[in-house]
């Protein structure tokens, strides 16, 4: 019993999955950023570098 009163006082755990949290965040936006500006800069490339 004394363990399981421990282990629910324990913040460890919850400290962890909120940098798990912050970094799914964070790689989620980061792909999101290389997926919209991969098309701009690939239809960039693709017409010859004129800016429209």
């Amino acid at each position: 019993m004394r363990s399981v009163v421990r282990l629910a006082l324990d913040e460890r755990g919850g400290t962890l999955v909120e940098y798990a949290i912050i970094v799914a965040l964070v790689a989620a936006v980061a792909v999101a950023a290389v997926v919209h500006f991969g098309k701009n800069v690939s239809g960039l490339l693709h017409s010859g570098g004129a800016v429209p």
